[in-house]
């Protein structure tokens, strides 16, 4: 039985748990324990029920990735020394870490671990799961002195990869591209499930429903869609769902998207919904999915629009564009221009039913390219390779 260890900041509803949870889910019972060390203190969510139902332990600790004080330090310090001692507890093989604050701590707690408890850890994983704009070069040259306490660091797309050897400047050796992989099984177009869910969200058969699915951060631009909306003709029967929850160091942004729809008198139009556990189900629904991204790695969401055989309207940050060829499979506009999204949004929705090849070219590619037995076999390699 191998001892595997996920350190996240969060266990909430972004990409970056759904993944690690489907990890943990592909691999099985059998062969692997699976730790989740929650690193900040969060509210209960329904990804740590399914997290729980796998059968997997949850650690909560108390770090604060704001690091504001030395009094902040000083408690991370001893969170770090905390870490530490549960590796050595749980005896722990396999070190996973999830982006760079999780990274960075867990490696230092692996330090720790090494020097007061003499214990070593065989294989210490990084998945990158994003391009971190908001990084200084301090961070980057703390990447590549932990580099040296890391096996393998992991990136979830060819753009993420691209991005790390630029400004972490490490050996292309010590890297890997695994692509984030989704159960296809849960992902089938259903007319009769569109149905219910549009009676569900009080939309009619003759709305023209625009869907975006993410957590409310300036990276993902909902702005921009809510503003490409007002840009629109208002005769149609047009309305935007967005599913997703704040973040605690951006409360700001759901504020700033209800004061755009009011000032753009969107309050019909626009409905921002918590997120649910059935996510898979509720694209039915939409008849487009818009991501006006700023910055990711590689979008679940983006993988289930796909597969259900919407038509996607993503940004054209370099992700999106490895997976997306403009006209073929999906549609790309400019990032961060509301006016360019309005003009695509507004030529596939007076197009719409020329554009049926879309969602089948779409379904092809995520089939081919971005399932979890795939993700998870590569992962199952990396976990067992010392073994």
């Amino acid at each position: 039985m191998t001892n595997v260890m996920h350190t996240l900041t969060y266990v909430l509803d972004g990409g970056l748990e759904k993944v690690v949870y489907m990890i943990c889910e592909n691999l099985g019972r059998e062969n692997y324990n699976h730790t989740i060390v929650v690193l900040s203190k969060q509210k209960n969510s329904f990804l740590l029920d399914k997290f729980r139902t796998l059968g997997a332990e949850i650690e909560f600790l108390d770090f604060d990735n704001r690091l504001f004080s030395v009094k902040s330090l000083a408690k991370n310090l001893k969170q770090i020394f905390i870490l530490a001692r549960l590796i050595k507890k749980k005896n722990i093989q396999v070190l996973h870490t999830h982006d760079f604050f999780p990274a960075l701590v867990a490696r230092l707690s692996y330090l720790a671990a090494l020097i007061f408890f003499f214990k070593k850890i065989p294989l210490v994983y990084v998945t990158l799961h994003n391009i971190f704009f908001w990084l200084k070069p301090i961070h980057h040259r703390l990447n590549k002195l932990m580099s040296g306490l890391t096996t393998k660091v992991i990136c979830v797309s060819k753009s993420v990869l691209d991005y790390s050897l630029w400004h972490d400047k490490l050996s292309e050796k010590k890297y890997q591209i695994i692509f984030n992989g989704v159960n296809v099984d849960e992902f089938a177009p259903n007319e009769e499930i569109r149905k219910h869910y549009r009676r569900l969200f009080e939309c009619s058969e003759s709305d023209f429903i625009i869907g975006n699915i993410g957590v409310l951060s300036v990276r993902k631009g909902q702005k921009y869609l809510v503003d490409a909306l007002s840009k629109i003709d208002q005769k149609k029967n047009i309305c935007l769902l967005i599913f997703g929850s704040e973040r605690s160091h951006e409360k700001n942004i759901p504020k700033e998207l209800y004061e755009l729809i009011q000032k753009n008198s969107l309050s019909e139009k626009v409905k921002i919904l918590e997120p649910r556990d059935d996510i898979n189900l509720i694209y039915n629904m939409f008849d487009v999915f818009v991501m006006p991204s700023i910055v990711e790695g590689l979008s679940l969401c983006a993988i289930e629009a796909m597969l259900m055989k919407k038509i996607c309207l993503f940004s054209d940050i370099d992700p999106f564009t490895e997976m997306i060829d403009d006209g073929v499979n999906g549609f790309i506009c400019k990032r961060e221009d509301s006016g360019d999204l309005a003009l695509k949004l507004d030529n596939i929705i007076s197009h719409y039913e020329e554009f049926g090849f879309i969602g089948e070219k779409a379904r092809e590619t995520a089939l081919h390219k971005y399932n979890v037995e795939r993700m998870a076999k590569e992962y199952k390699a990396l976990y067992d390779s010392s073994f």
